[in-house]
């Protein structure tokens, strides 16, 4: 690892230690380039921890993930780059289930990606963003990479470790947080999807679960697909004008649907009452009965879901769909590819998002070489993660949907 990011690394985590006393654990999120640094160098974890236990006695937990990416400017065109976010706060509140036996990897789960959640967003506090982690199965042979470790800080200067376990899952609680050099104020959420639209707002007349069946056009039920099927061609040469370099690569269409057309968006209740996004991964063509049909993403959760919470999510309590029922509006939407000169986000704390689309890179990240102490940019005040699969979003009396619209982001100033 170099000297220049070992430097700006241990200056961070010194001014995150500082900041809270009592604060006996820390959350490292970190690129996969720095998966053989991070998490499998067993010298430079003790450092690490040297560094963010500096005024703490007793016992000190780590967390330590390697996701898709950590969130710099948003406002950049370029290729996300190698980062690391860095979370810390008492044990008991921003890791209240660590340690959980049901979390821990075991044979069952020997090819299962990992996902951390995360709540305290502010509100609703009931908010909760789920986000799966990368596959590391190329970097340390592990299907996705999530480790506890436990040390003790008696010895000022040389933590000891006490144990570390291998886990898939893990609740993160951001209510009580130091965040990378600095408090969150946890105001409201802001959810940005930067979508361009390719059809106008459509009243569904029938569907069934994740189904679109018939879409009303101007007073007529037609089939769903019938509009997208006539302005396709439209649709990739508007992309391809945007972007030429994803002719190879389209980057899919989106349903955006409005459960309650009509009504006043209530932004306090971002979960219940804003429009939700799914992805559609099917649909046109066909005869019959099957004509017209789309299919939306029927995944809510990165999680395993029983067969009863499947139907639930497909189907609803009341056995209506859930996903766009009869009487809601949808409307479809290509990524909008052109990254703007400025993010209205960008100055934002904590931030879950999908990274951009870009058709010109690799899911497999070569390891991090060093680079000059100018080219390392320190964000004090921010914490956050990019997940290239997407984001899923749930709430106690909320719609649960997966956000994996490319650039979107759910903010938290």
């Amino acid at each position: 690892m170099g000297a220049s990011l070992i430097k700006k690394l241990r200056e961070l985590c010194q001014v995150v230690s500082s900041e809270g006393q009592g604060h006996n654990a820390a959350v490292i999120l970190a690129s996969p380039g720095l998966t053989n640094i991070v998490v499998d160098n067993e010298a430079f974890t003790q450092e690490l921890v040297s560094w963010l236990g500096e005024h703490e006695g007793g016992q000190f937990h780590l967390l330590s993930a390697i996701v898709d990416g950590i969130p710099a400017s948003l406002s950049s065109k370029k290729t996300p780059s190698e980062g690391i976010a860095v979370l810390r706060g008492p044990s008991d509140v921003i890791l209240p289930q660590l340690g959980n036996p049901e979390f821990l990897r075991d044979r069952r789960d020997h090819d299962t990606v990992g996902a951390l959640s995360f709540s305290g967003l502010g509100d609703p506090s009931s908010s909760t963003i789920a986000v799966p982690l990368t596959r590391t199965i190329f970097h340390n042979a592990r299907p996705s990479t999530l480790i506890a470790s436990r040390f003790d800080l008696t010895t000022p200067g040389t933590p000891r470790l006490i144990e570390s376990g291998e886990a898939v899952r893990q609740h993160i609680n951001l209510a009580d947080s130091t965040v990378s050099g600095g408090k969150s104020s946890r105001r409201q959420p802001h959810l940005w999807l930067p979508l361009t639209s390719v059809s106008s707002s459509r009243k569904v007349t029938e569907s069934f679960g994740n189904i679109l069946r018939r879409l009303d056009h101007d007073g007529k039920s037609s089939p769903a697909s019938s509009e997208l099927e006539a302005n396709i061609g439209t649709i990739r040469k508007a992309i391809l004008d945007a972007s030429p370099e994803v002719e190879t690569a389209l980057p899919g269409v989106w349903a955006v649907v409005d459960p309650t057309p009509g009504e006043t968006i209530n932004f306090r209740n971002w979960q219940i009452d804003h429009p939700r996004d799914v992805d559609m991964v099917s649909g046109g063509g066909g005869w019959g009965d099957k004509a017209g049909l789309l299919s939306l993403d029927p995944e809510t959760s990165p999680f395993a879901a029983s067969e009863e919470e499947n139907m639930r999510n497909l189907f609803g309590i009341g056995g209506a769909s859930d996903y766009a029922p009869v009487g809601s509006e949808v409307q479809f939407f290509v990524p909008d590819l052109v990254a703007g000169e400025s993010h209205p986000h960008d100055s934002h704390g904590l931030l879950f998002g999908v990274s951009r689309y870009d058709p010109g890179t690799t899911t497999a990240a070569e390891p991090l070489v060093d680079q000059q102490e100018a080219d390392i940019a320190v964000t004090p005040g921010r914490f956050g993660v990019l997940c290239e699969e997407g984001i899923y979003v749930s709430g106690e009396d909320a719609r649960p949907f997966k956000l994996s619209v490319p650039g979107s982001l759910v903010s938290i100033p």
